[in-house]
């Protein structure tokens, strides 16, 4: 994992496959992961210091042992977790600080695969 100032990428957080890929999407997996966290303190929509926030570490290192994003209803429905996009959180306004937490089926899946 590394945090740097990457500059304006449109990016806040990247979790990129530097190692094997076995199978196809959807059920794709990568066997080493590098998770970027970007300091740049101004990507355009994005509040500042979001790509070393406690949300983006959680929602990043989420996608390094396999999850993917959660899309859910703005108007509440679904778990609201770190794997939701950020756009969708500040899209709607909403606190981008307080999702920092996967859902019971996300731990289960993680469970399931490592344990």
């Amino acid at each position: 994992m590394y945090d740097f100032n990457y500059g304006s990428t449109g990016w806040v957080g990247r979790t990129d496959c530097i190692g094997t890929v076995t199978g196809a999407n959807p059920a794709a997996e990568c066997s080493k992961h590098r998770v970027r966290l970007n300091e740049f303190n101004s990507p355009p929509n994005y509040p500042t210091g979001a790509g070393t926030s406690t949300y983006n570490i959680c929602h990043e290192v989420g996608h390094a042992v396999g999850l993917r994003h959660r899309f859910v209803s703005m108007q509440g429905g679904g778990p609201q977790t770190c794997l939701r996009t950020l756009g969708e959180i500040t899209g709607a306004g909403g606190n981008w600080t307080s999702y920092t937490f996967l859902a019971a089926d996300e731990t289960s899946d993680i469970n399931a695969h490592y344990k």
